[in-house]
């Protein structure tokens, strides 16, 4: 047998050492994958177990979807005829998810139980928020509450010493301050402002000449959707809208007065059921430094009355939250989009029993010019989202109201619909009532589909806007306008305050 000569020892050596290199190598790469599994796994775990413990100001990092965490009570169980054109139409606005019957399909009774602040929360509502979400109901329904929350809670043991403890969204700058002496000639309005979004259209408003004397934000002034039980949402949202440059620029250029909606009351189309209005209405007063004269949870609802007399103007602030009852879900095929329909229950309301008769004491109150706030619209028609039309007694009792009322010129500001418009109704006393909706200041959508009704007496603007009411004392007339980016105006309507008293017809408005 032959030896094998050194060329093939060597070729053979050689194989063998690359087979061992080879499997050197092999063993280096599974202990480095092993290695990077770990320490992901690592890291994954870290996350998952510090996350309820980040700090609220530091949880905001980019643009993130708004979503609710509770769907108010709404009602099925009802069929409604609609058949009469007023209350067939239907204000509201076009943000919204897929409509889910969230609550009971019940009105609250008093079975209640405590929830975080100790304020009362109905044992249905407390019980679905903790069971596992139904076919059809948002997964942001789970969590709203804790599990383990204590149904005894005593009032005031969360946080630590109740609403006073609450962290405060104060501002870091100081809010221009009101003169209530002063005499108004422009004004004006606007909605929809997300802290998530650029906010170019301050410019603009800072752009006028002259200012305006004072600027009316009428809902949804940020988003902060309540979605854990330290509120955490609502405080960053206030905290980085007081740190936007315009707005802090505007705020120290010109007073503000406020109103809050649904996403500042702290839930999308919440109502009287929300839990969370006490801590909301806490944090509503602390940033934009209004006194209401009420305790937290009992309404927001306030008004001013500014200028010397015989230039005076009273502004009403209400309050279309706290009180209002469950909206009834669409269940007949009415020949508009949205969600709700009319529901023709005398138990139903906007407003609630105290804040009416305050209103109507309100309105007895001697003015040159009023101005009437509501952040869901209160004349238009041809959709079915959040509007007085919803609850169309509710409706019936305003327009009443006004039209036995003494004779000052009024004008109804709303936002709410991610669009703008006028909208005009005359009254039975032959009164003209005019309503203005500005929506929104940074996060317009698509064009409306609102179906055309009578009411309506401009196109629509679906694009960032914001209201301006210009005042001639000397001529006493009206000039309102909506406007938007780069000095763009959309619409404008010219009146004499008489048009507005009744003692002449129909208003007169231009193109631009």
């Amino acid at each position: 047998m032959k030896r094998p000569t050194n060329r093939h020892t060597s070729v053979i050596h050689k194989k063998e050492d690359q087979l061992s290199t080879d499997s050197r190598l092999r063993s280096l790469i599974f202990v480095a994958v092993c290695f990077v599994l770990l320490l992901l796994g690592g890291v994954m775990l870290f996350w998952t177990t510090n996350d309820n413990a980040s700090s609220p100001a530091n949880e905001v990092t980019g643009e993130v979807e708004i979503q609710p965490d509770f769907q108010p009570e709404l009602q099925r169980n009802k069929e409604v005829s609609v058949g009469t054109g007023k209350e067939a139409n239907a204000p509201g606005r076009e943000d919204r998810p897929a409509a889910v019957n969230a609550g009971s399909g019940k009105k609250i009774e008093n079975n209640m139980g405590r929830g975080p602040l100790g304020e009362t929360v109905d044992e249905d509502s407390k019980r679905q928020w903790r069971e596992e979400p139904s076919k059809g109901t948002p997964d942001s329904l789970e969590g709203l509450f804790p599990r383990d929350i204590n149904d005894e809670m005593p009032e005031g043991t969360w946080p630590r010493g109740g609403l006073l403890s609450l962290p405060s969204v104060k501002p870091p700058f100081e809010w221009q301050r009101l003169d209530h002496s002063k005499t108004l000639t422009r004004i004006a309005v606007g909605s929809c402002l997300s802290q998530l979004l650029p906010q170019p259209i301050w410019d603009d408003v800072l752009d006028l000449r002259p200012l305006p004397d004072l600027f009316l934000m009428i809902g949804d002034n940020v988003y902060g959707d309540i979605k854990s039980s330290d509120f955490s949402e609502l405080i960053e949202a206030y905290r980085m809208q007081g740190r936007h440059h315009g707005f802090s620029k505007a705020g120290r250029s010109f007073p503000f007065l406020a109103m809050w909606d649904d996403h500042d009351f702290g839930c999308n189309d919440a109502g009287e059921e929300f839990p969370h209005k006490a801590a909301a209405a806490k944090f509503f007063s602390d940033f934009w430094q209004i006194d209401t004269g009420r305790a937290a949870g009992e309404g927001i609802y306030y008004s001013r009355m500014i200028g010397p007399p015989g230039q005076r103007v009273h502004i009403i602030m209400l309050d279309t939250r706290s009180f209002r009852s469950a909206l009834t879900l669409m269940n007949s095929r009415l020949p508009y989009w949205g969600k709700y329909q009319p529901e023709f229950d005398p138990e139903r309301t906007m407003l609630g029993d105290r804040q009416w008769s305050w209103f109507e004491d309100e309105v007895k109150r001697s003015a040159e010019l009023r101005l009437i706030v509501s952040s869901v619209q209160v004349l238009a028609g041809g959709h079915g989202f959040e509007r007085w039309g919803n609850l169309p007694r509710e409706l019936d009792r305003l327009l009443k109201m006004l039209s036995v009322s003494n004779n000052v010129p009024t004008i109804v500001l709303s936002g709410d619909r991610h669009m703008g418009a006028f909208y005009r109704v005359q009254l039975s006393n032959s009164r003209a009532l005019l309503e203005v909706t500005t929506s929104s200041l940074n996060r317009s959508y698509g064009p409306s589909k609102d179906v055309i009704g009578p009411e309506l007496v401009s196109p629509f603007f679906h694009r960032e806007n914001f209201a301006l009411l210009d005042i001639d004392w000397e001529r006493k007339s009206l000039k309102l306008s909506l406007r938007g980016l780069q000095g763009e105006i959309f619409h404008v309507i010219n009146t004499p305050f008489s048009r507005l008293e009744g003692r002449q017809g129909i208003l007169s408005r231009d193109a631009r």
